[in-house]
């Protein structure tokens, strides 16, 4: 009965899950990181553990002992919370495969700087990447579904974050906050949630951000306070923001304080707003709301300083208080209402909709809605106003007509009705055969334009009129000297020609000048002299009536040349040939030299001496000349003084020499001349004589600090220190243990020197910089004989942490690690050391001692009890036999048979354990065997031997590492007993081993009164031993209750357990007995 029920209960708990799996190993190092090992063949990484790794792979696969019997392989899924928190050395990283998640505040604070979210990761967990400020680039690629709430919050400098188009994904709240550089951002297909506050403080100013279709309520505050550009409806092309069919609900401020918000336009499909949605957008300017849409929202647009226009669509029946308030810059609301009364205002939102709205701001009316708005006919509308403000009809009058009739006709493309203000209105003239279009009027004659067809931008009633003229034209031409005219048109052409002719309208003349013998053209005019060409052959176009003049001229020309006083002139001859060339030249008198050449009207022609030119004209030229002395007038502001001469006379193009002597504790700084200009900082000062010449000295103080500092290293001398205009300075810095000195840079980062001491001139105040950098050490790893080494060392930085590890050859270990001095240093290996300089690192090797333990059993005695021995050497064992009794053989610390000789000897070559074994000397050999063994999951510590009938044998079992003893077995695999140790009495010859599990196991086998206890479980059967009467109860490892049953007896009971950890606990009065259990699938 009691098994019925037991199995009942079995039957309901098995619709638990399975346990979750069991952690084998904590902080196991492989590679660049630690990991934590479980028993389902997962792991996960938890940590970083080469700092100099800044780009970063985390393997797919983890392998523990890669070239031994037990190597295992787990697949890294997983990354433990804050693993990499505040991690200053990680600047890429490379994910596994496996991982399927980024956990909360796993980079948090970190220095990464570019990451990528590869295909199979779905979820970016909360602060996973928040406060990184060196990244900059996140890339999704693929899978992620979730951005959780602050994931990348207060990263500074993130810049771009790139995502796969229609991938769905949400984002959390203030997931992208304070992330003020983040300009490009992927605002493609698949977004189906924009958390509050998501990017709220960020740029997006060069991102095209799409407000997609499958949100309808975006969040409060999800673009507050960012640098949106436009936020627009459904326009793909626009580079800014596009609000999709499907937006039903607009947060609380979702758009609040963007400052380079320009213009908005709702969608129809809004049908709810929150408070203040637009609030403080400084720069907005305009606003269109779509028609279906019937509210505006409560502070919707206020204190937008720089609102100009909104566009209200017919549909808009409630607008909620403090809509537009405190908009001062607001001029035109256009209204869509053909009648006002349809929008119905309470007294409260009526004073305050516009409050502080300029009294000049313009109600636009839509076309034919004049007399709903209060028009009286004839009236022209200044007086109507709409909730204070004047009400403006966007909307002109345009006709068109002719001069006359008979001349041509003229339409217009606007139709009957009004035309919108601004829109454009075409023209188009048809003149009648014989006639042109000349030119569009208004209706006062005034000229408009010429050009037909026309388009007009209409801002006012316009009465347009065409005007046409006749097509034919007086061409009137005439000479002006010794010359006549050709002239040609089409066919026709006149030999000689004088007078005038007519022409059609846009006909070609082509005209030629004829000079007279000595005469030469001079240019082609019109009626005002205008020149309209100087070619011979002119041809011009027929557009009216024309007046045009050809100019002729002599071809020879005086050439005048005269000298100012002080030196004469003299001319290759007085009449020269039109385009011909003549030389000039001036000769100055004694203490003077030529100048220029200037013309009649004093203007400088050339400083040339001799000049030559083209004649071109009646020519007069004058030549210049300038004394050869100037004076040189020398002063000095306060703080010095002219030890020479302060005014002397130089002549033209001599050296002077100028000379200042400053007073104490002064220095000269620099020269200027009349004009205040710099020309030199030179004492003295020597310059050329081209002119009179006024130059100043200025002094100024000669005492400056120059001020030194160090990076990575200290100041040792110079570092604050006053010295003299010109004195020689000398710095000298000392570079931080484990740096080096580089260089010497200025207060702007140039270098200056590599010299240390670094030794200059002072000539101002001066701030200087010594720079220092990370020493490089080699470092070399050696092994001595009997031994080698893993790696041979390298060139690594100060302080960076270097292993050294030694495999001895067989027979030897690593007895100490020394130094080049051959000082030992450790002991241990591997040798972890940080690196402080060059270092010599050898392995040295002893041979290995052993510990040989001799013993005899009952009946005998030993001649020695054992010893250490050296690899190799040879031991000797001997034993003596009691009275009566007589030597059997030697077993080891298993019990199995090593010799029956004895003496015994051997070689050394391991730890060794050994027992003499003796039996009665009355001629029989009866002894039984007991023969031990262990799987790969532990050792025999002691029990293998001969024992004689009746004896106690004690057989103890010891576990490795991560595993613990389940049972020991017969040699048919038969359960023998779940106790170890454990006794029994020899009855006769045994083959045992112990079998061992996965699983280190506290508390198990707790006494429970006398005997031995014990409970296990195979194949869905629980077996109890010495458990008679107990209260027992099985639980999972996190306290679900399983079994719970008073043990009949010892035996077996069905229970078929889930896979998963169980604690058995058994109570008899006071007695407890506790054990823990795994169940496999």
């Amino acid at each position: 009965m009691k098994r019925i029920v037991l199995w009942m209960v079995l039957c309901l708990v098995c619709v638990f899950q399975a346990m979750g799996a069991n952690k084998e190993r904590s902080n196991y190092r492989y590679g660049d990181f630690y990991y934590d090992l479980y028993d389902d063949g997962t792991a996960s990484v938890v940590g970083l553990y080469t700092i100099s790794a800044s780009k970063s792979v985390i393997e797919d696969k983890v392998v523990t002992d890669p070239t031994g019997q037990r190597r295992k392989e787990y697949t890294v899924t997983m990354m433990a919370d804050y693993a990499f928190n505040e991690n200053k050395y990680i600047k890429e990283m490379t994910f596994p495969k496996g991982l399927k998640v980024i956990p909360k505040g796993a980079f948090r604070g970190s220095s990464i700087e570019k990451i990528t979210i590869t295909k199979g990761m779905t979820s970016i967990e909360t602060n996973a990447f928040r406060s990184c400020s060196n990244l900059r680039v996140v890339s999704l690629e693929g899978d992620a579904t979730s951005i959780k709430d602050y994931a990348f919050a207060q990263c500074k400098n993130l810049n771009t974050v790139n995502r796969e188009k229609g991938r769905e994904i949400s984002i959390g709240d203030y997931a992208f906050f304070e992330c003020g550089n983040l300009h490009n951002f992927s605002f493609t297909d698949g977004i189906t949630s924009i958390g509050v506050g998501a990017f709220k403080r960020c740029s997006l100013a060069a991102s095209e951000v799409v407000v997609p279709s499958k949100i309808h309520n975006l969040n409060s505050e999800a673009f507050a306070e960012s640098n949106l550009r436009s936020v627009i409806f459904d326009i793909l092309s626009t580079p800014l923001i596009i609000m999709k069919i499907g937006v039903e609900s607009l947060g609380d401020r979702a758009f609040a304080g963007c400052p380079s918000l320009t213009s908005v336009t709702i969608p129809y499909s809004v049908k709810k707003w929150g408070l203040a949605v637009f609030q403080g957008c400084e720069s907005l300017q305009s606003v269109i709301i779509e028609e279906r849409v019937t509210t505006i929202g409560e502070q919707a647009f206020s204190k937008c300083p720089s609102l100009a226009s909104v566009t209200i669509p017919s549909s808009i029946r409630t607008i909620e208080a403090f809509a537009f308030s405190s908009c001062v810059k607001l001029q035109d609301i256009y209204v869509n209402w053909a009648d006002p009364k349809v929008f119905v205002l309470n007294e409260e939102n009526r004073k305050t909709i516009f409050l502080d709205v300029p009294a000049d701001c313009r109600i636009h009316i839509p076309r034919g809605s004049k007399v709903k708005y209060g028009w009286l006919p004839g009236s022209d509308g200044s007086n109507v106003k709409w909730r204070g403000f004047p009400v403006v009809y966007d909307y002109h009058a345009v006709s068109t007509g002719v001069n006359d009739k008979e001349r041509g006709s003229a339409i217009d493309d606007h139709g009957n009705e009004d035309v919108d203000d601004g829109a454009v209105v075409t023209f188009t003239a048809f003149p009648n055969k014989g006639y042109h279009l000349a030119k569009w009027t208004n209706a006062k004659g005034d000229s408009l334009f010429a050009d037909n067809p026309h388009k007009l931008v209409v801002k006012s009633d316009a009465i347009v009129l065409a005007h046409f003229a006749p097509n034919l034209y007086r061409v009137s031409m005439s000479v002006e000297g010794n010359g006549s005219l050709r002239l040609s048109s089409g066919d026709s052409a006149v030999s000689v020609y004088k007078g005038a002719a007519q022409y059609d309208y846009n006909s070609k003349v082509t005209a030629e000048a004829v000079a007279d013998s000595e005469w030469h053209l001079v240019m082609w005019a019109n009626a005002k002299g205008d020149t309209l060409s100087t070619d011979t052959v002119f041809t011009f176009v027929v557009k009216g009536d024309t007046v045009i003049k050809a100019l002729f001229a002599l071809n020879t020309y005086r050439v005048k040349v005269s000298a100012e006083k002080n030196g004469t002139v003299k001319s290759d001859k007085d009449l020269y040939g039109y385009n011909t060339n003549a030389t000039v030249e001036a000769k100055a008198d004694t203490n003077y030299h030529f100048e220029k050449w200037t013309n009649e009207k004093g203007d400088i022609v050339s400083v040339d001496n001799p000049y030559t030119f083209t004649v071109k004209r009646e020519t007069a030229l004058q030549a210049h000349f300038t004394i050869n002395s100037y004076h040189v007038h020398l002063s000095a502001e306060k703080h010095g003084w002219i030890p020479l001469r302060s005014d002397s006379l130089y002549a033209y193009n001599t050296q002077a020499r100028a000379e200042a002597v400053a007073d104490a504790g002064y220095h000269l700084a620099k020269w200027t001349d009349a004009a205040g200009d710099s020309v030199s900082s030179d004492n003295p000062y020597t310059f050329a004589i081209k002119k009179d010449t006024e130059l100043k000295a200025h002094f100024a103080l000669s005492h400056y600090r120059v001020s030194a500092s160090a990076k990575d290293g200290t100041i040792m001398l110079g570092e604050d220190e006053i010295y003299i205009y010109g004195e020689e300075a000398v710095v000298e810095a000392a570079p931080l243990m484990g740096y080096h000195f580089v260089k010497w840079t200025n207060a702007a980062g140039d270098f200056l020197s590599e010299s240390n001491p670094y030794r200059f001139t002072v000539r101002g105040e001066t701030v200087i910089q010594a720079h220092c950098l990370t020493n490089n050490y080699q470092v070399n790893i050696s092994a001595g004989e009997n031994g080698r080494v893993l790696s041979n060392g390298g060139i690594y930085g100060y302080h960076v942490q270097v292993i050294a590890e030694a495999v001895a050859d067989s027979g030897y270990h690593l007895a100490q690690w020394t130094d080049a001095r051959g000082v030992g240093v450790s002991g241990s290996n591997p040798y972890l050391f940080p690196v402080e300089g060059k270092t010599e690192l050898t392995a040295n090797f002893v041979l290995n001692n052993y510990r040989v333990l001799l013993s005899a059993g009952a009946h005998g005695t030993m001649k020695s009890a054992g010893g250490y021995y050296t690899h190799g050497s040879e031991v000797k064992a001997e034993t003596f036999p009691d009275q009566g009794y007589r030597f059997l053989e030697w077993t080891n610390a298993t019990g199995y048979r090593i010799s029956g000789a004895n003496p015994y000897t051997f070689i050394a070559i391991r730890e060794a354990t050994l027992t003499a074994w003796f039996v009665r000397d009355n001629g029989s050999a009866e002894s039984y065997r007991v023969n031990l063994s262990a799987d790969e999951g532990g050792t025999i510590q002691s029990g293998g031997g001969v024992y004689l009938p009746g004896d106690t044998v004690r057989i103890v079992a010891k576990a490795h590492e991560g595993y613990h003893f389940l049972k020991w077995t017969k040699a048919d695999g038969k359960l023998f007993s779940i106790t170890n140790p454990y006794a029994f009495i020899a009855t006769g010859a045994m083959e045992l081993t112990a079998v061992f599990e996965k699983g280190s196991l506290t508390g198990f086998q707790t006494p429970l009164g006398a005997g031995v206890n014990g409970a296990y479980y195979t194949d869905g059967v629980l077996h109890l031993v010495n458990l008679e009467g107990a209260v027992v109860s099985v639980r999972t490892i996190d306290g679900r209750q399983m079994l719970l049953f008073t043990a009949g007896g010892d035996g077996d009971y069905a229970a078929a357990l889930p896979a998963g950890i169980y604690i058995l606990n058994a109570a008899r009065g006071k007695d407890r007995f506790v054990t823990k259990f795994i169940v496999r699938e």
